[in-house]
């Protein structure tokens, strides 16, 4: 179980963020848009966009937290399809492909974008993390932080201008917590449109918190999943096969058609200003850090207050100026402490509602093929309500996929904001997500002979008992 435990931490993480849903590379292990979505995106969820600088988690983050979108939970990358992405998103609307938000190397979150991209189809609806009663109804936008929103605080915490007001004194309608404002979220990016990842993100594990991103100068083909299957707001992603012969150059990578192509690279946006962050970050100025033009800052926990407002601008540099938003999530508490996953029986995963009314969306990154040809990874993003259900159908299309090494998984609590400018569309994503365990109804993962039952042998190679 230890050694399990170890892997899960560090596997988790690579599979949420966004550029890689879930545990990303760059820092959790999981995508990165420099090649590593906390939290299991698609694309590689908890991994940094920039990829290089190290992670505090030791594993991605997201790309369980990753998005990947198309891409599988982004178990450490943002590759394409990568697994649970834990940490990453698959790329661009898929789960971590790219950053936040990859199953190692898959990388990436559903994040938004149609369903085949591992996000939800309804892209500017709630489901991007948006409340549709504040800002247009197609845009999702969310009222998250700042002064208390629409009508006077004596028209009491609820106006029918949009939302909830928990800000002001009990008196005037609030709980006297953060105030909450009318905030526009544009979701995700598109999977084949995202060079870019910022993730705010905590570790609730460890517990730790950090800013971590970066932007490249082109997509990388390899990052960008292959839908396998989906049903609901589930989607099985896995990474693209693409051979070149001969191989390709330092340098290049191999891409459809066979073709070689150039590697995208970091690149700098000048100074980064972030606003909104817990003290001693408040007002926080970041540098790009190389190789890689990766930028990141540890936080001190929580990052950013529940319903609390972030506001992140680039100052020159490779996109110019870009403004993104996010808002700060509650806390992850898990109800459940595992997952298991039975042939022809759906399963299931639960924590505790969000306290603030955020319109925080929760992120699902599995992975149960770690050491396959080309692993699959599950990703599923569903509303925040502390509950999920996986489909029997999509738990046997994972299962069916292959079964290798540790089985991973994460959950992350979102919110997304995008922003497309000429040179592609870049993500901010807040997160907190948490590694989770997973069972395999008849199988036993193994490190050594001690690990397997009477009468079975370890397959010390690909880590299962047979």
């Amino acid at each position: 179980m230890e050694h399990q435990r170890v892997f899960l931490a560090f596997a988790c993480l690579a599979a949420l963020t966004s550029f890689g849903a879930g545990c990303r590379d760059s820092k959790s292990g999981n995508d990165s848009t420099g090649g590593g979505d906390g939290g299991g995106r698609t694309d590689g969820s908890a991994s940094s966009a920039g990829g290089g600088a190290p992670n505090p988690t030791g594993a991605g983050a997201p790309s369980l937290g990753g998005n990947a979108g198309a891409g599988a939970p982004g178990l450490g990358g943002s590759a394409g399809a990568g697994a649970p992405g834990l940490g990453g998103r698959a790329s661009g609307g898929v789960p971590d492909q790219g950053g936040s938000a990859s199953a190692p190397g898959l990388g990436g979150e559903p994040g938004a974008g149609t369903a085949s991209q591992g996000g939800d189809p309804s892209a500017g609806t709630p489901s991007q993390g948006g409340d549709p009663s504040a800002g247009t109804p197609s845009r999702g936008g969310e009222r998250a932080a700042g002064a208390p929103s629409a009508g006077s605080p004596d028209q009491g915490s609820k106006s029918g201008q949009g939302g909830e007001s928990s800000g002001g004194t009990p008196e005037q309608g609030g709980n006297g917590g953060t105030p909450m404002v009318l905030v526009e979220l544009r979701g995700a990016c598109p999977v084949d449109e995202r060079i870019g990842l910022f993730t705010v993100q905590t570790d609730e594990e460890m517990p730790i918190a950090s800013f971590d991103g970066g932007v490249k100068d082109g997509l990388d083909p390899n990052r960008i999943p292959e839908v396998m299957a989906s049903d609901g707001d589930c989607v099985l992603l896995r990474p693209p096969r693409y051979v070149c012969d001969p191989p390709c150059s330092s340098g290049s990578t191999c891409g459809p058609g066979g073709q070689c192509q150039l590697m995208a690279r970091g690149q700098s946006v000048g100074t980064i200003l972030v606003e909104g962050l817990a003290p001693p970050y408040a007002e926080l100025e970041l540098e790009p850090q190389g190789p890689g033009n990766v930028y990141y800052q540890s936080l001190s926990l929580p990052p950013v207050p529940p319903g609390g407002l972030v506001n992140l601008a680039t100052t020159a540099g490779f996109l110019g100026a870009v403004s993104l938003r996010g808002v700060g999530v509650d806390p992850l508490v898990m109800v459940s402490e595992a997952i298991l996953l039975e042939e022809g029986e759906a399963s299931s995963l639960r924590w505790e509602p969000p306290k603030t009314s955020t319109q925080t969306r929760a992120r699902l990154s599995l992975s149960v093929d770690q050491h396959g040809v080309s692993p699959a990874r599950l990703v599923c993003d569903f509303a925040d309500t502390g509950a999920i259900y996986v489909p029997a159908a999509m738990v046997d299309a994972l299962l069916e996929a292959g079964i290798t090494g540790f089985p991973s998984a994460a959950l992350a609590r979102h919110t997304v904001d995008s922003a497309t400018v000429a040179a592609g569309c870049v993500e901010l994503e807040v997160l907190s997500f948490w590694p989770i365990a997973v069972s395999v109804s008849g199988y036993t993962p193994c490190v050594g002979q001690g690990d397997c039952p009477d009468g079975q042998t370890c397959n010390t190679t690909l880590q299962f008992c047979y």
